[in-house]
């Protein structure tokens, strides 16, 4: 009995030890990293593509000289005078083609190259005159011509015609005049491969020596390129 009572002193102590005893701590998680703490992934930029250069026209021909004998003849004051002239090549679609020459007296008038066309004016007074020649892209002379001076001059007359010929080109050509009270235009249209090549003489009303000239440039124009 006493050895009963002994064992059982013993078995509580050792329950009492085992339950006074302290856990054992717990691994704590490892955070996770916030989401402002996280690098953004970098991005590689989008290479922005580079808009390829716009072809610009052609170089301009330079006019090309003929014998010292060619004259241009023109009607002044009643009398016919001649001028020493060459023969001006002009390149009116950008590829270096002469689509048009005409002769240039050098003395009386010069060429430049503006807004897509060739414009000659007389040297003793530009304002005087000018004689512009074009080429108009995908159209034709019957849906061109009837609204074509709008882009010339605010006109109060305007009249509407046909001619056989624009200097020595024998074709049908569309014409059409149109005047402002000062100011006169002529212009000719004539049907050509891919567009239409203009021809327009702008002068005061009154007479002028430029006009006589440009008037006579253009009746030797000519086509090189049809």
């Amino acid at each position: 009995m006493r050895r009963t009572s002994l064992f059982l002193a013993a078995l509580l102590l050792l329950t009492l030890c085992a339950c006074t005893r302290s856990p054992a701590p717990s691994a704590s998680p490892t955070p996770s990293p916030s989401p402002s703490s996280v690098p953004p992934p970098t991005v590689a930029p989008t290479p922005t593509a580079t808009p390829a250069p716009t072809p610009g026209p052609a170089e301009t021909p330079s006019p090309t000289p003929i014998p010292t004998d060619a004259v241009l003849e023109v009607m002044l004051d009643g009398e016919t005078v001649s001028f020493p002239a060459y023969t001006f090549a002009g390149d009116l679609n950008g590829d270096g083609r002469a689509d048009f020459d005409l002769l240039l007296p050098p003395e009386e008038a010069a060429a430049d190259y503006e807004h897509n066309a060739w414009v000659f004016r007389g040297l003793n007074d530009p304002e005087g005159a000018s004689l512009e020649v074009s080429f108009v892209a995908g159209t034709d002379t019957e849906t061109l011509l009837p609204g074509f001076m709008d882009g010339y001059l605010s006109f109060t007359e305007i009249e509407f015609s046909e001619a056989g010929a624009l200097g020595k080109v024998r074709k049908y050509v569309g014409r059409v005049t149109a005047s402002d009270g000062e100011t006169l235009a002529d212009a000719w249209l004539l049907d050509t491969e891919g567009g239409v090549l203009a021809a327009v003489l702008l002068h005061r009303a009154e007479a002028t020596r430029e006009e006589a000239v440009l008037s006579a440039m253009l009746d030797t124009f000519s086509l090189s390129v049809e």
